[in-house]
Formats: structure tokens, C-alpha cells, sequence
């Protein structure tokens, strides 16, 4: 599910709608329509499951995770709250990536990727996404002071990999990006888990 893929031919074919119109689309039952989402938002949930691994989790884990809450955030979406629906999307996918990682330090001897139902209730809360705008604002105050802290706790080559490791690179190509060994990249990566945990 990391690597959401969608045939070139339905990628064509819906590229010039808007997130809001594939909404629609899904809606009506257009399951085509809705993997165009998915595959749009993928990144996005790679990115942001990449910056909470820092403080903790493991990041395929929490890419499930976040590809859940896309979906329930397709699923749930109304357009006549006034938000866009990249914000609310966003809004969901943090919200379900922290409260698996709030999950996983609760319970360090549960495995993260127990089953979770898409249609659990006692996940409603995040499965439904319905955020205030201070939820909102508050989410990107998170984000915010993660890399408040990237800035004022890690040394400058330190920085440099965790910045390249929420893009998405692999240890090898922020190796190569940085002309460092593998092994350096994994041991940085150590250390800025245990600087910013």
C-alpha cells in the first residue's frame, strides 16, 4: 500500500480534475476517481508518516495508517464545512499517524499493525475527521515545532538527513546526496530519533 500505483490510462483520464471533483465522483460509486486520491495523496502520507517516525514508530506501519485515514477522509468529506479538502485530508492523516504512534509508546509490547477495521467505531473520532479549525491549526503548529526542533537540536549535517528522510529519499540516495556512507546515514538517523523522541 506504501507504493500506490494506478494504470497510466486512469491517471490520464482524471488528471485535470480537482480533488473536490473526484470526490464527487467517488461518491457515485466511481472507484476510479477515488484511486486518483489515493495515488495523489500517497506522497503526502509517505511524507508525513516519514516525519512522525522521528519521534517514534515504524514508518510502513504508520503509512497503513495514514492510508486509512485517506480513505475514511474521501469517505467523509464535505465540501460545505469550507475547508479544501487537502487541508481536511491532511487534517486526518496526521490525526491517525499521531494516535497510532500516541498507541504504539502507550504499548511497546503490542505490535502497531494489529487489525484495525476501516468502519471501527471506536475510531470515529479520527475515522470521521470532523476537526474544528483550532484541531487544524493546532496540527500545523505540530508540524511546526517538528521542525522547530529539527533546527535547534540537530547538528547541521544531522539536519540535512532528516530533511532529506521526510522527502522520501532512502539511506542510500541521502548517502549519495551527501557523499556519506550508508552506515553514517543509519547511524545520524539513530541519533536524531533519540534527539527529538
Amino acid at each position: 500500500m506504501s507504493n500506490y500505483l494506478i494504470p497510466d490510462t486512469i491517471y490520464t483520464k482524471y488528471k485535470d480534475y480537482s480533488d473536490e471533483e473526484l470526490i464527487g465522483l467517488s461518491a457515485q460509486g466511481d472507484e476510479d476517481a477515488r484511486n486518483v486520491i489515493l495515488y495523489r495523496y500517497n506522497p503526502i502520507v509517505k511524507r508525513d508518516a516519514r516525519l512522525f517516525y522521528l519521534a517514534g514508530g515504524d514508518t510502513e506501519d504508520l503509512i497503513q495508517e495514514g492510508m486509512i485515514a485517506l480513505f475514511n477522509a474521501i469517505s467523509g468529506y464535505k465540501d460545505d464545512k469550507g475547508a479544501k479538502f487537502s487541508t481536511y485530508a491532511t487534517v486526518c492523516i496526521d490525526a491517525r499517524i499521531k494516535a497510532a504512534v500516541t498507541r504504539a509508546n502507550r504499548n511497546k509490547n503490542k505490535p502497531l499493525n494489529e487489525y484495525v477495521s476501516i468502519d471501527d467505531e471506536a475510531d470515529d473520532t479520527i475515522a470521521g475527521c470532523d476537526f474544528s479549525p483550532e484541531q487544524i491549526y493546532l496540527r500545523d503548529e505540530d508540524i511546526t515545532d517538528m521542525y522547530r526542533r529539527i533546527d535547534e537540536e540537530l547538528s547541521p549535517m544531522e539536519r540535512k538527513v532528516a530533511l532529506l528522510y521526510i522527502q522520501g529519499l532512502s539511506y542510500a540516495d541521502i548517502a549519495a546526496e551527501l557523499g556519506k556512507s550508508e552506515k553514517s546515514i543509519n547511524n545520524a538517523l539513530t541519533r536524531i530519533k533519540n534527539k527529538l523522541r
